[in-house]
């Protein structure tokens, strides 16, 4: 029984989840502080963003705050001390909420459920009270940018210098122990273990036309990669690695020498 219970209850999570998702699309920054709050909610201060309870739950259940690695939220009754649920901050656990997105990080946000017997003269009241979990993550849909029920990894968006003749490009930095690059006086040619990726040409030729830096045109030269040679996941990653010419292309545009093509 007490299993039963606690499956109702984690897709209970899981559908109000959806269910808060589509209503706070329209309503995306509905409170940003505490003197936007409803009367009836209480924030939480943690270090990465406020975790919104009812006044009504806050009157029964307190919070304890575990600094330590990982940063948890657990919440227990006032009566009797019993732990219903904790919040943790970047640390896996048998249940995810999703993940906050901030500036710097994506913070990974899981929970832990107490399981309760049938049989305690209190169970419903530690089932309900447990249920208050959708309204923190009600509140971090409609206050963040958070992305439910996902592991979203902070993508890496640094470069680094690629000096030629012409001009110092940038190419993403996650490649760069993975690509081999030939610089010339006219050319960057990019490849990964032997397989022809690309090439920048500084030169007019039967590529795509970039734009021209200063005087000189700038194209870029697609490869065909041998499929048959190579895994879904490396040809995926080699893909990606021709479609990161945008990212030279962008540093190139942020360059007053540099006229994008038509």
């Amino acid at each position: 029984m007490a299993k039963d219970m606690k499956k109702m209850l984690l897709v209970l999570m899981a559908v109000l989840c959806i269910i808060i998702l589509a209503a706070c699309e329209n309503d995306a920054q509905s409170s940003e502080n505490d003197d936007a709050r409803e009367p009836h909610e209480v924030s939480i201060e943690t270090p990465y963003c406020d975790l919104v309870v009812t006044k009504e739950f806050n009157k029964k259940v307190e919070n304890v705050v575990s600094e330590d690695n990982p940063y948890t939220v657990s919440f227990r009754m006032k009566s009797d001390d019993t732990e219903l649920f904790s919040i943790v901050f970047g640390n896996e656990t048998e249940n995810l909420l999703g993940t906050l997105v901030l500036d710097d990080e994506n913070v990974i946000i899981y929970a832990t459920l107490n399981e309760f017997e049938s049989t305690d003269a209190h169970y419903e009241t530690y089932c309900k009270y447990q249920e208050e979990i959708n309204v923190i993550v009600q509140h971090l849909i409609s206050d963040y940018d958070f992305i439910v029920n996902e592991v979203v990894e902070l993508e890496d968006t640094s470069t680094f210098d690629i000096n030629t003749s012409l001009v110092s490009m940038k190419y993403p930095a996650k490649w760069k122990d993975k690509v081999t690059i030939d610089v010339s006086d006219d050319s960057v040619k990019f490849s990964r273990n032997g397989e022809p990726l690309f090439d920048i040409c500084f030169y007019e030729c039967d590529g795509l036309l970039l734009g021209q830096y200063k005087e000189t045109p700038v194209y870029v030269v697609y490869h065909m990669i041998n499929k048959s040679n190579y895994s879904e996941e490396e040809l995926f990653e080699m893909d990606t690695m021709q479609d990161d010419v945008n990212v030279i292309l962008q540093a190139l545009m942020e360059d007053s020498n540099f006229t994008v093509a038509n």
